[in-house]
């Protein structure tokens, strides 16, 4: 049997971006089949991330320029899960097999009613168990640009049996380590997603002003699944003394939503 063929963001240095580089783990756990990577072009599914706008332009190209050499009609590509990463233009998706995307705002830019909502990483407690027992009070995770931010060494130093966790490590090493945590704060969108999907109360962080995008994405997902709030804290408020219990007593019962959620997750591609 052919392996399908993903697309997903790979960073041009080479380096892991647990965010984009979850998404074949992720496919591979529900279609159970092989996955692999492939270019836009030629792939079968888009996968996880901010990458609809790129996605959009370049699989029409690419279908267009393919018909008109082969004079045959393209299966149209899977678009699951993914989503824009700013306001832009509505787009037309017709030449695009949608069954999921991130948020409601991705899904008005696409011009389509009726889409199901759902970021794949809410079924990282799936693919890798809650542990026993707990190792970290906080775990901390700068996005792959915020990563030298002299404020989360910082952050580590102001709380106890705290953890950085790094987006550049294995993906399912990353969701082990964010289920060993009490809280999660998190510049990463998807650090706030799997800690989510194993029930951990979390906070966003803005570290800088150097993820492309600014709000859009976060408020696509966090409207997804009605969390009511995903601004990002101000660590300039906080004293050297964080009291945990007092910094995460936001109410997290928008966690009930996301068992719904993952069912429609599981079941928009059960046809492949």
């Amino acid at each position: 049997m052919a392996p399908v063929k993903l697309f997903y963001l790979r960073r041009p240095d080479g380096k892991i971006n647990f965010g984009d580089d979850l998404s074949p783990t992720l496919l591979e756990y529900v279609i159970a089949k092989e996955v692999v990577w492939a270019p836009i072009a030629s792939c079968d599914i888009v996968g996880i991330g901010s990458i609809l706008g790129k996605a959009c332009k370049r699989i029409q190209i690419a279908k267009y320029t393919t018909r008109k050499i082969l004079q045959r009609k393209e299966k149209k590509t899977i678009i699951w899960g993914s989503g824009f990463i700013k306001e832009r233009r509505p787009v037309t998706s017709t030449h695009l097999d949608v069954r999921l995307v991130r948020g409601p705002k991705t899904s008005n830019l696409l011009k389509r009613n009726n889409l199901p909502f759902g970021d794949p990483g809410l079924l990282a407690a799936d693919i890798v168990p809650k542990p026993n027992e707990k190792k970290y009070s906080l775990g901390i995770i700068p996005h792959f640009v915020d990563a030298q931010s002299s404020m989360v060494s910082h952050l580590q130093n102001s709380v106890r049996h705290s953890t950085i966790i790094s987006v550049e490590e294995e993906p399912k090493t990353v969701l082990r380590k964010i289920s060993e945590c009490d809280f999660i704060m998190s510049s990463s969108l998807h650090g706030l997603i799997v800690a989510d999907s194993y029930g951990i109360p979390n906070l966003r962080l803005r570290l800088s002003d150097k993820i492309i995008g600014g709000d859009f994405k976060f408020l696509d997902y966090a409207r997804s699944i009605d969390r009511p709030n995903v601004m990002p804290i101000n660590l300039q408020n906080l004293t050297n003394d964080i009291q945990l219990d007092v910094l995460f007593e936001n109410d997290q019962s928008y966690q009930g939503n996301i068992h719904e959620i993952k069912c429609g997750i599981m079941s928009s591609i059960d046809d492949l």
